[in-house]
C-alpha cells in the first residue's frame, strides 16, 4: 500500500509560507520572509536521493528493515 502511494501520490503540492528569510545551504537561493513555497511530494518520492530506483515499483522498500536504512 505504501509503495502504491509513493508511486502514484494523490497528494497535491503542499503550500508553505516562510516565517523568516532562509538561505538554502550550498546554494545562492534565498527564500524571503512571507514567500509561498510549493513542496512536491511526488517530486520527493521520485528522487534518487531518497529512494533507489525510484521509477521501479518495489513494495519491499517499506519493510521495517528497509525503512530503517533510509532514516
Amino acid at each position: 500500500f505504501d509503495e502504491t502511494l509513493r508511486m502514484y501520490s494523490i497528494v497535491e503540492p503542499l503550500q508553505r509560507k516562510a516565517v523568516r528569510e532562509y538561505k538554502i545551504p550550498g546554494t545562492d537561493v534565498v527564500i524571503e520572509k512571507d514567500m509561498v513555497v510549493l513542496v512536491s511530494p511526488r517530486g520527493i518520492h521520485h528522487d534518487e536521493k531518497y529512494y533507489s530506483d525510484p521509477k521501479v515499483f518495489n513494495p519491499d522498500r517499506f519493510d521495517p528493515e528497509e525503512v530503517g536504512k533510509r532514516q
